[in-house]
């Protein structure tokens, strides 16, 4: 009677259930470091709109400004006390104004675009705030240590080193266990 079994190296299948738990791992680092994409990606449209609302509200004073300018031109070229000259500067300038402006709807226009794409909401979305502050930089070096996009790396290189050690242990020799029964009657008989 013969009864015999192969394995693979023990060590292969611990290496192979490290590597698994490895990249179970790596995948939770990716969603996370998916949703801080998100939310990045989030904060700076956001501040986007902050920046082209307050632009446009400076444009809009500025637009004022140049339409009054323009009446004062009007009536001075009418008078004779300038040429006409200035009129036509003015008028350039108040259409150089009037073109940015509409460009810079356009660019609210996209960014509340992009906004809603990111948030995954069919209703028309707007910002509530609308002024423009200024946000101190403060450095933060735990932000850094607790980076997702960076432990995310880190669990690669890991998984590459165990990768690497399993194909190492491939070239182990398996183990075979084996039982061999061999009996004589005639041998027992005598």
């Amino acid at each position: 009677i013969t009864v015999s079994h192969s394995f693979s190296s023990v060590f292969q299948n611990v290496g192979r259930y490290k590597l698994a738990d490895a990249q179970t791992q790596s995948a939770r680092y990716e969603l996370s470091a998916t949703r801080a994409e998100i939310v990045s990606e989030v904060k700076s449209i956001y501040y986007q709109l902050v920046y082209y609302h307050a632009k446009m509200t400076l444009l809009r004073y500025e637009d004022s400004l140049y339409a009054d300018f323009l009446k004062a031109a009007e009536l001075k070229t009418e008078k004779g006390e300038s040429a006409v000259l200035e009129k036509i500067s003015v008028q350039t300038s108040s259409m150089e104004l009037k073109t940015l402006i509409n460009c810079t709807s356009s660019d609210i226009s996209i960014y509340r675009k992009k906004l809603q794409a990111l948030l995954n909401d069919d209703i028309p979305i707007d910002i509530a705030d609308t002024v423009l502050t200024k946000i101190e930089f403060a450095e933060d070096t735990s932000a850094m240590i607790n980076n997702p996009a960076l432990a995310l790396a880190k669990q690669q290189i890991e998984i590459s080193r165990l990768e690497t050690r399993i194909e190492k242990l491939k070239l182990m020799p398996d183990i075979s266990v084996g039982y061999f029964n061999q009996s004589n009657k005639e041998l027992n008989n005598t």
